[in-house]
């Protein structure tokens, strides 16, 4: 996933050089994030960069350049405090440290990033706003046809990417499970686990489903999964009223982002408020 950058620094025609600081406007709770420094001259002298990152609520956390926190004292909202001292040799001309971003339960909010030190033999004070995210990971679900009739098989597959890089994660599901309208588990899967990262189901309907009618159409079935995080999310799959039985495909007019099948519209997975993304 591409960051757009906030580019500090200046270029300055004097003895003492220019130098040029970049890093991602957008810090991701829980992954790495980097700060970057060009200087314009190979015998620069060597130099420091203090990078700051503060707000009134917050968990300090106080980071070395590495990713080991060297002590963390937490207070609530689940906000963030970074300080951490960035080294740079004489003769460096160009220089990247990672910054490990800690954890949040907060979708988004903006924080004030404050860098000081000297670099190429220039003081630096500069002062930027940077969003901190909480990353919500992805998880698709989808079958092999929009619509099914009574006891017809169902074949479904599911994919889980993780991270701002959207990694395709490999990490086993311990349960999956398959509920009707009257949340009576009909079908379930333990332990599924994946090589590549894309999983197969397949179940098949019963002669009669049951059948509960809402206000958006009957919804017959649903799907859930559980990964190690232990945290669920979900939307429903609907029959809608008025869709023909006969139709092969979805008709004019149906989402092609929404499943409208006699079961499994979704998997619920891993901590996020919309995790689904349903396909068919």
């Amino acid at each position: 996933m591409a960051l757009c950058l906030l580019l500090l620094g200046f270029l300055l025609p004097s003895a003492l050089g220019g130098y040029l600081i970049t890093t991602p406007r957008r810090w991701i709770s829980e992954w790495p994030t980097q700060v970057c420094v060009t200087v314009d001259k190979l015998n620069a002298p060597a130099g420091f960069l203090n990078v700051t990152i503060d707000n009134v609520h917050r968990i300090h956390s106080f980071f070395s350049s590495s990713t080991t926190p060297s002590s963390v004292i937490q207070e609530p909202k689940h906000m963030a405090f970074i300080f951490t001292t960035i080294s740079i040799p004489a003769g460096t001309t160009n220089q990247c440290n990672d910054i490990q971003v800690p954890a949040t339960t907060d979708t988004d909010y903006n924080k004030k990033l404050e860098l000081s030190g000297s670099v190429s033999g220039v003081e630096v004070n500069h002062q930027a706003v940077i969003q901190f995210k909480r990353f919500a990971t992805q998880t698709y679900l989808q079958t092999d046809k929009y619509l099914y009739l009574p006891g017809q098989k169902v074949q479904m597959r599911a994919i889980t990417v993780v991270g701002p890089e959207l990694t395709i994660s490999t990490a086993q599901y311990p349960e999956v499970w398959v509920t009707t309208p009257s949340r009576t588990r009909i079908v379930q899967w333990k332990n599924v686990t994946t090589a590549n990262g894309l999983i197969h189901l397949d179940m098949r309907l019963i002669d009669e489903p049951e059948e509960v009618l809402d206000e958006v159409g009957e919804v017959l079935a649903t799907v859930h999964g559980l990964t190690k995080q232990s945290n669920r999310c979900g939307c429903e799959g609907v029959d809608a009223s008025g869709i023909p039985k006969e139709h092969p495909t979805a008709p004019e007019g149906v989402d092609a982002q929404t499943i409208w099948p006699t079961a499994v519209p979704t998997v619920q997975t891993s901590g996020r408020e919309d995790c689904c993304d349903l396909s068919y």
